[in-house]
């Protein structure tokens, strides 16, 4: 999740259960603990793009990692506020909430987390929230600030963050059974037109889990459908999109490669311009939110060749997307958001009328 979200989550947890001792230095400490988990990114300048992979969201997002340091961490907490009140156990309890609930909201989005480490570095991703979602965010702050409003003692401060706790739970336990939704309906369409896959994954589209996306592995190419919970019927097209994978067979295995594609889960495609080989994770959508036939897609990765092995790939470079907020369709978004599927052009129109894009 984003920075805010993580922040916010955290200092709530503190208030929680520490701020009738500590008062608004355990929203503060929670909020420090909450994004300590990201910090990872500071070691961004020592690593190559393909260690980066691996290291963002790996041991510092890991269940037993969270666990263990958490009584450690407390040690020296709970001598400095010993006058508080604030014990050890409390420390403890506070710093396992706080740091085990960061990865687990983390694991809800699409990117991939290693709550395994060290027994697997399989990215755990559940994909029913988006990474950046104020239906999650906004009652998790509005019942944090009316707490810090009030004395320490007063009633109303813990309840209004409890409930604030409460709700963006409550959104989270709606998300997962919206995605149980959606993916039975994307897996009705795919039996219905016969289509067979290796793998598919479902996400919810930016800021909401009202739209939703499959992206269905099938070896050589992904296709993409869109399915919104308020649409009048199931979605009847998939937009297929060709992996390009040939545009790979001249390079030599190396690790910098096998680590993008353990990244991408294999939901990727190729693009070439020149001598650049470009590698496009699919799993993070396009501009257009996949709306038209002109987007731009989102997480991109420019293969570095060896200058003197040019089939040999030495490392992976993320590159920033190259659009603005003002090239996104809004508009034709929020209009598919809340079930009107004629909005969608471009190869979905070909679709419906009877072509394969």
């Amino acid at each position: 999740m984003d920075s805010l979200t993580q922040l916010t989550l955290g200092a709530a947890m503190g208030e929680a259960t520490l701020g009738k001792k500590l008062g608004g230095k355990a929203a503060l400490w929670g909020a420090f603990f909450g994004t300590l988990p990201d910090l990872d990114v500071l070691a961004a300048p020592l690593l190559t793009g393909a260690q980066e992979l691996a290291f963002h969201r790996g041991f510092t997002h890991a269940a037993l990692v969270c666990t263990v340091v958490a009584p450690l961490l407390a040690w020296p907490l709970a001598r400095r506020y010993r006058a508080a009140g604030a014990t050890w156990r409390d420390w403890t309890i506070f710093l396992l909430l706080v740091l085990n609930t960061h990865w687990m909201v983390d694991s809800l989005t699409t990117y991939g987390t290693q709550v395994g480490l060290p027994f697997t570095d399989h990215p755990f991703s559940i994909g029913s929230m988006f990474i950046i979602d104020p239906l999650y965010t906004v009652p998790l702050l509005l019942g944090l600030l009316v707490a810090l409003c009030h004395p320490r003692d007063h009633p109303r401060r813990r309840w209004s963050v409890l409930l604030g706790i409460g709700l963006s739970t409550a959104y989270v336990v709606v998300g997962l059974g919206l995605k149980t939704h959606a993916t039975s309906v994307f897996e009705r369409a795919l039996d219905e037109q016969g289509i067979s896959y290796e793998q598919m994954i479902t996400t919810p589209s930016a800021f909401n889990t009202l739209l939703w996306f499959a992206y269905v592995d099938e070896g050589e190419a992904v296709r993409v459908g869109l399915y919104s919970v308020l649409d009048p019927a199931p979605p009847v097209a998939f937009q297929r999109v060709d992996k390009n994978l040939d545009l790979l067979e001249p390079l030599a295995e190396n690790p910098a490669l096998d680590r993008l594609w353990w990244f991408s889960r294999g939901f990727l495609t190729v693009s070439q311009d020149g001598d650049q080989l470009t590698i496009h994770d699919l799993r993070f959508g396009r501009s257009d939110a996949w709306l038209t036939n002109q987007g731009t897609y989102i997480f991109n990765f420019d293969l570095l060749r060896d200058p003197a092995r040019p089939e040999y790939i030495v490392d992976v470079r993320q590159r920033a997307p190259g659009f603005s907020g003002d090239s996104i369709p809004w508009r034709q978004f929020a209009a598919r958001v809340f079930g009107d599927p004629t909005v969608a052009g471009g190869a979905w129109e070909t679709m419906r009328e009877g072509g394969t894009p």
